[in-house]
């Protein structure tokens, strides 16, 4: 079996309807549900249960032909994907940082 995480894969499900048919990229697996371990290697992971679930990004492309990852994930059971089409091998993002400035900070005004 090939590599779980970091593989593209096209999503099938229903619960996530303009997902269907997309390419995802698998960024972990929680093995046992939600409230199960979190399962972030393809060591750790093994082989998949029934009760596993994929937790992705969705891959999508730039105006300037360049494809890139979503930083919102989704989660999915092993059958709403399909099988592994490669694998990902640019940085993927899951976390946006926000940074909050004041108008008088942004115009370069001491405050």
């Amino acid at each position: 079996m090939g590599p779980i995480l970091l593989s593209i894969r096209r999503y099938r499900g229903a619960r996530c309807p303009g997902l269907r048919g997309q390419r995802v990229v698998v960024v972990a697996v929680h093995r046992g549900g939600d409230d199960g371990a979190l399962l972030e290697t393809d060591a750790e992971v093994g082989e998949l249960r029934p009760d596993d679930l994929f937790e992705f990004v969705q891959v999508v492309r730039r105006a300037d032909g360049t494809e890139t990852t979503t930083w919102a994930t989704s989660d999915a059971r092993p059958d709403e994907l399909g099988p592994a089409e490669g694998v990902w091998t640019a940085r993927v993002e899951t976390t946006v940082v926000f940074e909050r400035t004041t108008r008088f900070e942004r115009s370069g005004r001491r405050v």
